[in-house]
């Protein structure tokens, strides 16, 4: 279970389409973590960062 606090623009056309625009995270926080096929939680659960690799410069395995 996480926490997350945002702010966003909802756009909502004529049809009643809706739009989330210029969404901010503003801070969150994982509360409990639980394996959704296993019931899984607590040690039994590794977190993995998550590596944003545009932000790192490298390139894409496979190109060039």
């Amino acid at each position: 279970m996480a926490t997350r606090r945002t702010r966003a623009f909802h756009h909502y056309t004529l049809a009643g389409d809706l739009t989330v625009e210029e969404e901010e995270e503003l801070g969150s926080t994982v509360e409990a973590v639980t394996c959704r096929w296993c019931n899984a939680g607590g040690d039994a659960i590794e977190e993995v960062p998550v590596v944003d690799e545009n932000a790192a410069g490298g390139s894409s395995p496979g190109a060039g």
